[in-house]
């Protein structure tokens, strides 16, 4: 049993624990973080975010604490000072829960704008995807870290290949789509435009080219 670490009665948002087995994380309501020590019991670090705090797990080999944010924010926080790292903002709103995807070194993070980030160690929100709606939705990792469960506000349950992740799914264009095929034996997509633009996709890395008449080279 772990004390009361805020030495006053809160409400718990969150518990991690980091994967080295060492430390467990408990996030509080009012913004606090309490960081335990597992095999003695003993309080290491109290820390006061100075915002909501939703969410919390361990990352950068458990040396940081990501937290999830009611300011649409992920704040990383030394295991070994207690003291804020870094921010990165990437949804107006909530952050409601994050998750840290050892098999592919990403921090996934779930928001109210109901979109699914994927961020990287240099702390860039390299890739978002839909996957919830109605709340912020909640996230769970399998304990072989190949599959990673979204839960939604909807009633469902997205099971997601974690290895497949950060393959593009979605390619953006500027203008409405008219017409769309497979190439190059499937490993490109060819799309036109309304406003005239031919774009060629590689499926693989999601590099866009743009196909330009001859009399423009």
């Amino acid at each position: 049993e772990f004390g009361d670490a805020t030495q006053a009665k809160r409400a718990v948002r969150d518990i991690s624990y980091s994967a080295d087995g060492e430390f467990i994380g408990i996030a509080f309501s009012g913004g606090v973080i309490s960081l335990w020590n597992c095999e003695t019991k003993e309080l290491e670090q109290l820390i006061s975010a100075g915002t909501d705090i939703f969410s919390l797990d361990f990352v950068d080999d458990s040396q940081t604490v990501a937290a999830g944010t009611y300011g649409g924010a992920i704040n990383y926080y030394s295991v070994t000072s207690g003291e804020r790292i870094d921010s990165l903002v990437i949804d107006p709103g909530v952050v409601g829960d994050v998750a840290y995807l050892k098999s592919i070194d990403r921090l996934a993070a779930v928001t109210t704008a109901h979109r699914m980030h994927l961020v990287d160690a240099e702390r860039h929100s390299v890739k978002a995807i839909a996957t919830h709606s109605l709340t912020h939705g909640m996230l769970a990792s399998s304990s072989d870290g190949t599959t990673l469960a979204v839960g939604s506000g909807d009633g469902s349950v997205k099971l997601l290949d974690v290895s497949m992740l950060q393959q593009p799914d979605v390619f953006w264009h500027d203008a409405h789509v008219r017409d769309v095929v497979f190439v190059n034996n499937g490993s490109h997509v060819a799309c036109c435009t309304g406003d005239g633009t031919v774009c060629l996709w590689d499926v693989e890395s999601g590099e866009r080219s743009e196909l330009l008449p001859a009399s423009d080279r």
